[in-house]
């Protein structure tokens, strides 16, 4: 009888452990199905302007996209600006970032189908230094599509510095889906000096 229950016993300890590697196994699967959708999700191209490089999702088309110039091996775009929009159009990244200062073509003005919905400025001051953040939201008046432009002036001593980044997106689920990818575009911006 003793030999009976210590060989049960085991039967059970070893289909328990065989049960716990399992979903051991079965998790860690998971994981790298998960790793490998997410690595795939996240699949990034990088843009060159004049004076700027920037990471944008892989299925996403930019513009412009040429003409390609060549400077010491170094291929770009010869612009300050771009616009990089999803394969579904249903999102516009857009991304204005000169040597120095200058202003987009009309990234920051309302055009004749838009109308301001909300409009932010946020200052910061000292003695040498300022900057200017400004957030404004256009909205199509036919329901189309929201904008949003987010622009930073900065001022040290004589020098300015002028960024512009957008997103333009068909509805808040479309911003939702899209947000962190538009993190992750205005986070990968490296801008050149000479």
């Amino acid at each position: 009888m003793k030999k009976t229950i210590q060989i049960f016993l085991l039967v059970i300890v070893a289909v328990f452990s065989f049960t716990a590697c399992q979903k051991e196994i079965t998790n860690e699967e998971a994981e790298n199905t998960q790793s490998t959708a997410n690595t795939q999700s996240t699949a990034r191209n990088t843009y060159m302007g004049n004076w700027f490089e920037i990471s944008y999702p892989a299925d996403f088309s930019s513009n412009p996209s040429g003409p390609i110039e060549v400077w010491e091996g170094i291929e770009y775009i010869e612009t300050d600006e771009a616009t990089f929009v999803s394969e579904n159009g249903e999102v516009e990244f857009f991304v204005f970032s000169p040597q120095w200062s200058g202003e987009p073509k009309d990234y920051l003005i309302a055009k004749e189908n838009e109308e301001i919905l909300d409009e932010k400025i946020e200052e910061k001051s000292s003695e040498s230094y300022s900057k200017t953040k400004l957030e404004i939201i256009f909205k199509d008046k036919a329901d189309a599509y929201t904008r949003k432009a987010e622009s930073t002036r900065e001022f040290l001593g004589d020098s300015e510095l002028h960024l512009v980044f957008g997103i333009k997106y068909k509805n808040t689920e479309v911003y939702d889906k899209y947000q962190k990818a538009y993190e992750d575009f205005k986070t990968s911006l490296i801008q050149f000096a000479d």
